[in-house]
């Protein structure tokens, strides 16, 4: 609508609050953004659902979302008079492979929230407690430091070792999570593994290990590397970049997060967890890809 002037409501970024996704497809949204304003839901650009924030901002959706073997990506619009005003800055992603011919999927998919800072796993592939210790993310609080996020036994004792030097200790909670931070952590290349004992012993219960690299580039970095050598074959995920933006320089499309993903399975105990800081190689472009 030419010279129209978007309220401030509207302009007011969408965010989700709550994705949850069930084997059958059925996909529940939960979000904030201004009050009183209409919210468009997008599964890779194609509005799937409409909604209309309370005068809260508050606002609920139900879609029924169709498995793809490519990640899909889910964003919220704030809409005005027929206009898009504002769009989310993280973008939900579904990690699922369609079922079988006449086949229901076996479990609800993996759901990645990926964000300009970090990408964080908003749905497990499953869902709930583990009985193995997982690292669910790791990011950077707000004084720079580290921050280690995951899941695992309640109860259990973890001790957080950086190429093999104890550096930290953390308790998992009763419901399952565990946070812990790595303070005066240098740049550098370092394997991160954390150990997971039982209250009362000595013995390793379970164990994840993987490469981690501690950096601090500048913000256009990533896109810097990708002119000068687009062919590169190893990248860092760093503060302020994640597999969708990676994906998006050097594969051409953000869709072709999965292939990155698929690429680097050896690299990851559990292939449906990932997030920055993690030593990934990049495949080369297909030209049948989408």
């Amino acid at each position: 609508m030419p010279g129209h002037q978007p309220s401030a409501a509207a302009l007011v970024v969408p965010e989700f609050d709550l994705v949850r996704v069930e084997a059958s497809g059925s996909t529940l949204i939960a979000g904030r953004a201004g009050p009183d304003v209409e919210i468009a839901v997008t599964f890779d650009g194609v509005v799937k659902a409409v909604a209309r924030t309370s005068s809260l901002g508050e606002f609920v959706a139900m879609v029924q979302a169709d498995f793809k073997r490519e990640a899909q990506e889910i964003r919220l619009i704030s809409r005005e008079g027929g206009v898009d005003v504002a769009v989310s800055r993280n973008a939900v992603l579904i990690l699922a492979l369609p079922p079988e011919e006449s086949a229901e999927p076996v479990a609800a998919p993996t759901v990645v929230s990926a964000g300009p800072e970090q990408v964080e796993i908003l749905q497990p592939p499953h869902p709930g407690r583990s009985e193995q210790v997982v690292i669910d993310s790791i990011s950077y609080d707000r004084s720079g430091e580290v921050l280690l996020r995951g899941r695992g036994r309640p109860g259990d004792r973890l001790r957080i070792y950086v190429d093999d030097a104890a550096r930290a200790t953390a308790t998992i909670g009763a419901d399952g999570q565990w946070s812990q931070t790595l303070p005066g952590l240098d740049s550098g290349r370092y394997r991160l593994r954390v150990d997971a004992f039982a209250p009362s012993g000595d013995t390793v219960e379970s164990r994840i290990e993987i490469p981690f690299q501690r950096d601090f580039p500048p913000a256009d970095s990533l896109t810097a590397r990708a002119d000068t050598d687009p062919r590169a074959r190893t990248v860092v995920v760093q503060p302020g970049n994640n597999l969708w933006t990676m994906a998006r320089v050097h594969l051409g499309k953000g869709i072709r997060y999965t292939q990155i993903f698929t690429a680097n399975r050896d690299r990851i105990r559990d292939p449906d967890l990932i997030y920055p800081g993690q030593i990934f190689d990049i495949p080369q472009p297909g030209t049948s890809e989408p």
